[in-house]
């Protein structure tokens, strides 16, 4: 239960909820010395986001095929590069827990019939606001007979989708599935403008400047991202760089930020294995992959917690 406590009043001071007294005040009042609590509020301080600055990471991924529509999305470059620029209908929580992300709430009577709320006033980074109409275009883009999205295969079940009005959808299923919900949080299935399911242009906290494929991605912040306290950089430059030293030369002389070469829950699992480098050097890759504090690394791989970013 203190750990608890102290680990929500940490949460609060790093966004904000609290300022440093009153975390202070909390935590020496579960009996936590001077020095321990000043040095929770020291880390606590350093792990809070600030805004700015140009975010470069190396990925071990990449190809000349790759493109910027989801559907086609094969390694772990495109896969970072469409969570960059795009969100889906649903999305997997840092807790692990399934939560709306353009859908603001979702539900369903019987498993069979789905209907998704959609979050109102969310622009494309085009400035079209997004609607039911778009939500429609872009599943119907992986489920045509034509596609070949990775993700036709995941919606073979879905029997027919309407609008419901400009913010609601309507998916009836051929039989009930409780995990349907989770289903759209996949990974290819990024909500698109209607008419344009290749250009990069998405919902996402940054948009997309250029893009070679096989070499690097270069985005700018979204001015007028939906998520509030997100997207905390001004520019990101995804760079493909599939030869191991080359990666790390480029880490050690300072041109990377950070490089990734395993989804998140293996890096942690084999840090934890005692590989080589440490559990401090692959939980702190993984922290800067994924824009979570060090602390929150360590307790999903406690939990064995997957997350769904990659």
């Amino acid at each position: 239960m203190k750990d608890k406590f102290i680990d929500l009043q940490t949460r609060k001071l790093m966004t904000g909820s609290i300022d440093r007294r009153k975390f202070m005040m909390s935590v020496l009042a579960t009996g936590l010395t001077v020095p321990a609590a000043l040095s929770l509020a020291n880390r606590a301080e350093a792990a809070t986001p600030k805004s700015g600055g140009l975010f470069r990471m190396g990925i071990a991924h990449g190809s000349t095929t790759d493109t910027l529509d989801s559907g086609t999305s094969e390694n772990h470059f495109t896969l970072v590069n469409g969570y960059t620029f795009g969100n889906h209908l649903t999305e997997v929580g840092n807790d692990g827990q399934l939560v709306g992300e353009l859908a603001e709430s979702y539900e369903s009577a019987d498993g069979q019939t789905w209907v998704f709320n959609l979050r109102q006033g969310v622009e494309f980074h085009n400035g079209k606001t997004m609607t039911s109409e778009d939500v429609l275009a872009s599943f119907n883009h992986h489920m045509g007979e034509d596609s070949t999205s990775a993700a036709k295969g995941l919606l073979t079940a879905v029997k027919s989708l309407k609008a419901d009005g400009k913010n609601r959808v309507v998916f009836e299923l051929e039989s009930p599935n409780a995990d349907f919900p989770f289903i759209v949080s996949d990974y290819h299935i990024s909500i698109r403008p209607a008419g344009d399911m290749t250009s990069g242009i998405g919902t996402g906290g940054y948009i997309v400047q250029s893009f070679e494929p096989g070499v690097k991605s270069v985005l700018k912040r979204n001015p007028n991202y939906w998520k509030e306290g997100r997207a905390h950089f001004d520019e990101v430059e995804l760079i493909s760089i599939i030869d191991p030293t080359a990666r790390q030369t480029a880490l050690m002389n300072g041109y990377l930020a950070v490089y990734a070469v395993r989804p998140f829950w293996r890096c942690l699992r084999l840090s934890f294995r005692g590989q080589a480098g440490g559990p401090d050097v692959y939980v702190e890759i993984c922290a800067c992959h994924h824009a979570l504090s060090r602390c929150d690394c360590v307790r999903g791989c406690r939990r064995n917690f997957r997350s769904s970013r990659g």
